[in-house]
């Protein structure tokens, strides 16, 4: 027979292989098993099973969420928790893809031609995932008309020029 201890966090604790149903993260949990033979001979072993926080983004931002049509974000993710696959990391896909330098890695530039909302999804080695969305809005080329109100002036008079200004970042001035 086998029983393993403690109970309380097992599906099934006189079964071979039983499941870890309750978990409580950043701790280490010791399970013991002590397997009984029909002579009453025992064996005893443990397992320790550490159980990592879920997979969180805690962070999701760009170095500038407007942009005109000439320049870029930088999107920036900070990820914890979780089991990080091996080497290191997590699985990134970020969606959708239109605009972005790779959708598949966790600090992409964003270029999109329209404001976009982007989702990223971050995924363990355990499948466990998390999502978090940001927006870059994508504001008109920046234009520039300048006119005077007078196109020929001798000296004695002045001509007085309007310049008029469209589209681009809010604070272009």
């Amino acid at each position: 027979t086998y029983s393993w201890t403690p109970i309380a966090e097992l599906d099934n604790p006189a079964k071979q292989s039983p499941i870890f149903t309750t978990a409580v993260p950043d701790k280490t949990e010791r399970f013991v098993v002590t397997l009984t033979d029909r002579n009453n001979c025992t064996a005893i072993d443990s397992v320790d099973v550490y159980v990592t926080p879920d997979v969180t983004i805690t962070s999701l931002t760009a170095d500038d969420d407007v942009i005109g049509t000439c320049n870029t974000a930088q999107l920036t993710s900070v990820v914890t928790g979780g089991e990080e696959i091996g080497g290191g990391g997590y699985y990134y896909s970020w969606s959708p893809s239109t605009g972005l330098s790779s959708a598949t890695i966790p600090n992409p530039v964003a270029n999109p031609v329209n404001t976009t909302t982007y989702t990223l999804t971050v995924t363990d080695e355990n499948g466990c995932t998390d999502q978090e969305v940001i927006t870059i809005t994508v504001v008109p080329a920046l234009t520039v008309t300048s006119t005077p109100d007078d196109y020929i002036i001798g000296e004695c008079n002045s001509a007085n020029i309007t310049t008029i200004v469209a589209g681009g970042e809010p604070d272009h001035l």
